[in-house]
């Protein structure tokens, strides 16, 4: 290996390799310039997942001397008999890294390889990509930094596929929707964890503090607000006062 053309690409890439104009270019660029530095590559794919609701993610495959290949999967992909029977399904379910020789041991272990095997490939290597912490995030220190709201109401939605095109998305709509993203809001503003409306505190009775009545933006009346009994709200100078009571309710009585 050229530790000179190696420490080069690692640059480039830091410095956002900038003379690549897209993702399929970078890729392609990427590769090329690993060969160069004596890395016999034949083949690479990356998978990379994606916010959708029809596909699963896209994934772009590079050969020596050949476009990047840019495609995309579904959902159904995950139950296809070929990829529970390919080494990817070990890295997307369990993260870890899969490596065979292919005239080894391992060389039989999934149908992928046989073919792999004619077209004269005799390694493989399938990994997660993971992020400059290595996936591990110190999940108590970041919930001591931030805050989060929750609101419950309960309603009538419509929910679906709305939208065409690659700008189709699964989402839901409705009054009880918008009633609910404006509550989500009022927790914010209330220092409260979790706050109901008074048809969510009607269904799940027993639990709730009555923390008075509060306009709604987009609704015509003000609605009530409910927080759990247990949980007291974080003191706060800018808290707004219900305009029924004036005061935050405590207790259940």
């Amino acid at each position: 290996m050229n530790a000179s053309r190696l420490q080069k690409l690692t640059e480039w890439l830091i410095d956002g390799a900038r003379t690549a104009p897209s993702p399929p270019r970078m890729m392609a660029e990427t590769c090329e310039r690993l060969v160069a530095a004596g890395l016999p590559l034949w083949r690479v794919g990356i998978f990379i997942r994606t916010l959708h609701p029809d596909i699963i993610g896209r994934n772009m495959i590079w050969r020596s001397g050949e476009e990047v290949v840019v495609g995309s999967a579904n959902y159904d992909t995950l139950h296809s008999p070929e990829f529970l029977n390919s080494p990817l399904a070990i890295v997307f379910r369990e993260g870890r890294e899969v490596r065979a020789l292919l005239d080894g041991p391992d060389g039989k272990r999934f149908p992928l390889f046989d073919d792999l095997r004619k077209e004269g490939v005799t390694d493989y290597i399938a990994l997660p990509l993971a992020h400059v912490d290595g996936l591990q995030y110190p999940i108590g220190d970041t919930v001591e930094r931030f805050r989060f709201g929750v609101a419950l109401h309960v309603g009538r939605i419509l929910y679906g596929n709305i939208g065409g095109g690659d700008r189709l998305d699964f989402t839901c709509i409705g009054p009880a929707i918008n009633l609910a993203a404006r509550l989500e809001k009022m927790a914010s503003r209330l220092r409260r964890t979790v706050v109901a409306s008074r048809a969510f505190a009607d269904a799940c009775p027993d639990a709730w503090a009555d923390l008075g009545e509060f306009p709604i933006a987009g609704f015509s009346r003000p609605e009530r607000v409910y927080g759990l009994l247990d949980e007291m709200p974080v003191a706060d100078a800018s808290q707004p006062q219900a305009h029924s009571s004036g005061s935050v309710v405590n207790s259940s009585g």
